[in-house]
Parts: C-alpha cells; sequence; structure tokens
C-alpha cells in the first residue's frame, strides 16, 4: 500500500495546470515551465504594475499603467531605454535614480521604469510565477509604442536587474515570436535559483537570443541563490571572478528566499548589486572598467591575458559602452570603495638564482605616482 500512496503523491506532484487572463493570454506549468517550486502567475489587476517615463524636459515622471489605453504623449527620441527590478525591489530602491539620472545625463532619451513590486514580493516562487505576466505587459507596451511610432526597436535598450533580467529576456523572446527584435537587453547579475543548472530551461531565462546583443555583468555567484558564473549572452563580464565583490563582507548565510527576511537580503547581497552600481558609474565614465578577454578567472590573475594589443577583442569596457562586436568571457579587479573603478598593472618580479631559486615566501609592494599612491598589495606566488 505504501508504494502506491508514493506513486499517487509524485503524480499529483507532476499534473500541469494553467490559468488564463483576458489580454494577456494562458501561462502553464508545462515544460519549460516545469520547475518544481515555481507557482503559476496570479491576475494583473492585483499586480499593479506601474511605468515611470522620465525625460530631460520633465522634472517629474509621467505615471501610467495597464492596459495601455492611453499612452503617455511620448516624443520620438534617439535612444529608449526600458529598466526594470528584481525580487523584493520597488521605484524606490537606492540605485533607481541614479541609473535614470546618468542615462539623462548621457543622451536626450526616454528612461521607462518597470515597478511591479506587488509581484515581486516574498515568496520567490510566486514573484517567478508573476514574472511571466510582467514580460508580456511589458511586450504589449513595447508593441504599441512601436506601433505607433514612438519607439524605434533599433533604438531600444531594456536593462534588468537580477531577476529582473530574466523579465527582460522573455520580453525580447516574447516580441521575437511576433518578428520583432530589441537591439540590446542588459542584465545584471541575473537571479541563479533553478535558472543556471542546465540548458532544459534555457527559453525561460535570459540568453543571447533574446536580442540582437546581450551583455551580462556577474558580480554575486558565490551568495547560495542569487548570481550564476553560466553564460548567458554575447558578452559576459566577471568582475573580481563574478564572486564576492571588494569591500562587501563575506557571507555564507543560507537565507530562504521563499520565507520574508528582507534585512537578511540586503545583508547578503551586497555583491549582488555591485552589478548595478558598476552598471552605472560606467554610463557616463566610459573607460571607467576596462576588462580582458580570457579562458578563465584563473588564467586572468596569472597576467595571462592583459595584452589589450594582441587583437581588437582582447579588451573591451564593461558596462554602458561595450562594443556590439564583443564575444565571450572577459574579467576584471575593482577597488573595494567608490568609484570602485581603477587601473590594471601587470606586475613581474624574477628573484633567485641557483642556489636560492628554490626559496619561497611573500613580497609586498604599492606603487607611487602623481595621482597618489595604491594600496599595499601580496606577491605570494
Amino acid at each position: 500500500m505504501w508504494p502506491n500512496q508514493i506513486l499517487s503523491s509524485l503524480l499529483l506532484n507532476f499534473v500541469y495546470k494553467d490559468v488564463c487572463y483576458d489580454g494577456y493570454g494562458c501561462f502553464s506549468n508545462a515544460p519549460p515551465y516545469d520547475i518544481s517550486f515555481a507557482l503559476l502567475p496570479r491576475d494583473p489587476t492585483i499586480l499593479n504594475t506601474t511605468y515611470y517615463w522620465h525625460t530631460r524636459e520633465e522634472s517629474k515622471p509621467e505615471v501610467f499603467k495597464a492596459p495601455f489605453r492611453k499612452l503617455p504623449s511620448m516624443k520620438p527620441k534617439d535612444k529608449t531605454y526600458i529598466v526594470t527590478h528584481g525580487f523584493i525591489e520597488n521605484y524606490g530602491r537606492f540605485w533607481v535614480k541614479p541609473m535614470i539620472n546618468e542615462l539623462l545625463k548621457n543622451n536626450d532619451c526616454n528612461v521607462i521604469f518597470v515597478d511591479w513590486k506587488d509581484g515581486a514580493w516574498y515568496p520567490y516562487n510566486q514573484a517567478f510565477g508573476d514574472a511571466r505576466v510582467i514580460a508580456v505587459e511589458i511586450s504589449q507596451l513595447i508593441i504599441r509604442l512601436h506601433q505607433e511610432g514612438m519607439v524605434s526597436l533599433d533604438s531600444l535598450h531594456l536593462i534588468g536587474f537580477s531577476l529582473g533580467a530574466h523579465v527582460m529576456g522573455r520580453v525580447g523572446h516574447l516580441l521575437k515570436d511576433q518578428h520583432l527584435h530589441v537591439s540590446r537587453i542588459t542584465g545584471l547579475d541575473p537571479a541563479g535559483p533553478k535558472l543556471a543548472e542546465d540548458d532544459t530551461h534555457r527559453n525561460i531565462s535570459l540568453d543571447k537570443t533574446d536580442a540582437q546583443f546581450v551583455d551580462i555583468i556577474h558580480s554575486d555567484a558565490e551568495t547560495p541563490l542569487l548570481g550564476t558564473l553560466k553564460r548567458q549572452g554575447h558578452v559576459d563580464f566577471y568582475p573580481n571572478g563574478g564572486l564576492h565583490q571588494p569591500g562587501c563582507k563575506k557571507t555564507t548565510s543560507n537565507f530562504d528566499l521563499f520565507k520574508p527576511a528582507d534585512t537578511i537580503f540586503d545583508l547578503v547581497s551586497c555583491s549582488h548589486y555591485r552589478a548595478i552600481i558598476y552598471f552605472i558609474r560606467s554610463i557616463n565614465h566610459p573607460h571607467a572598467f576596462k576588462a580582458f578577454k580570457c579562458k578563465s578567472y584563473k588564467a586572468f590573475l596569472k597576467g595571462e591575458c592583459t595584452n589589450c594589443r594582441k587583437d581588437e577583442d582582447a579588451c573591451q569596457h564593461q558596462g554602458f559602452h561595450v562594443s556590439r562586436n564583443a564575444r565571450g568571457k572577459y574579467y576584471l579587479l575593482t577597488m573595494k570603495k567608490k568609484p570602485f573603478s581603477g587601473h590594471h598593472y601587470h606586475v613581474c618580479m624574477k628573484t633567485g638564482n641557483i642556489p636560492y631559486a628554490s626559496l619561497s615566501g611573500m613580497i609586498d609592494f604599492r606603487l607611487f605616482g602623481e595621482k597618489g599612491t595604491t594600496q599595499i598589495h601580496t606577491i605570494d606566488r
């Protein structure tokens, strides 16, 4: 009797369900959405997603919501940026206004921020499901703007942080199904839970097929459940190896994404947020974060990939101004304090001679220049 009960339980766990919402279509947990923990999305009307449209001309944003019966009086501009947040976030987070301001400072553009805070809240498995509805809604907005001549897809740049990166990837995928192709998607430390384990669920996470150009910054693959080291874009940047970021406290906290604990989340996510901070810094500082193409972080630290003259693809600048021709994995180091960017120096020292060549030890050094001195570094290998 007991084995039959187990079989019944397993069968119940794999029953496929779907929900349908007017204007949004139907959503199923059949493949590729057959992730064990994921819930189906809730009714869009209770998610209350809000859109904030910013321009240089207006000091305050114009606010609008779905179903987009009346669109803002958006003027066609050279560039349009649509930005969204991740899990347990909203329009009021510390990084949102600085990013919007830096984008507007860089060029006369439209910036639309998508606040889906009611859908991005705990538990994570529900936020994961609600993200699917948000992606449909954003894609519908883009189609309307495109049809009315307000936005050119060739100048449309989608920017998503954490779970929001996968929202933007899904937007690109949905538009591609309509034979519309987004120019660029930037993923800022795309969320890792259940999406980086294998290629089974590639269609529901951000990847390089979702836009003409996809660039990724990985900053927190070390903290459980947040980032990932898996390549997802045409070009993937790994500051400090994509792991722990200098200046952040190391933590091994196994926090639970399925239970409210926002203070713990902030504690363990310092490195997670660095992807955003680096990107914001790069918007109006195009040469701030020079990165080096390399097969691995270990090889990069050994100094095997620091020759930018080798070929035009050997070095790129991480962030806003990356070349659209960039391909592959790039590594760089950052400082532990603002503005975090700095210059890389490859220091080689040859010591020892017979009979002292076998001796080993550590050497501390610092560099002195007209603009100051570096911190103390140690050569231990």
